[in-house]
């Protein structure tokens, strides 16, 4: 596995992405946490063990317009 480039668990505030997340975190894998609620993956980063705060991404554009 290359080490230059972080993985990217999208759907990290979910049971599964969490768990994914912690995995990959123990052993101190990089990672991006993606999703599509930014609150909820910052929410589900200080929630967990160890809770070192994760890098996230959300799906959503700030500057994107609700339709």
């Amino acid at each position: 596995m290359s080490k230059g480039k972080p993985v990217v668990v999208y759907g990290a505030s979910g049971y599964t992405g969490r768990l994914v997340c912690e995995y990959l975190r123990e052993y101190r894998i990089p990672f991006i946490a993606a999703g599509r609620d930014k609150a909820r993956i910052q929410e589900s980063s200080t929630r967990s063990p160890g809770s070192t705060p994760w890098t996230t991404r959300s799906s959503r554009s700030s500057t994107r317009s609700d339709r």
